[in-house]
């Protein structure tokens, strides 16, 4: 159960890191939360795995090939 609880929290954080970059980046800070993101990204691969997933275009070299 342990494990389950915590995949369920980074699932709910990255919905949350979503909405909050959608919000940002619509009101043109889209710069500084890429910024933030690509650090917080760096230090957690999994988190890095969905920007590129959900965001192909902002990594370019990164993004799986079709």
């Amino acid at each position: 159960a342990g494990m389950n609880k915590k995949k369920l929290l980074v699932v709910l954080m990255l919905a949350i890191s979503y909405l909050l970059v959608g919000a940002l980046a619509w009101r043109g800070g889209g710069e500084f939360v890429a910024e933030k993101l690509s650090r917080a990204a760096a230090a957690n691969p999994q988190l890095m795995q969905c920007l590129i997933t959900a965001y192909p275009d902002a990594y370019p070299d990164r993004a799986a090939r079709p």
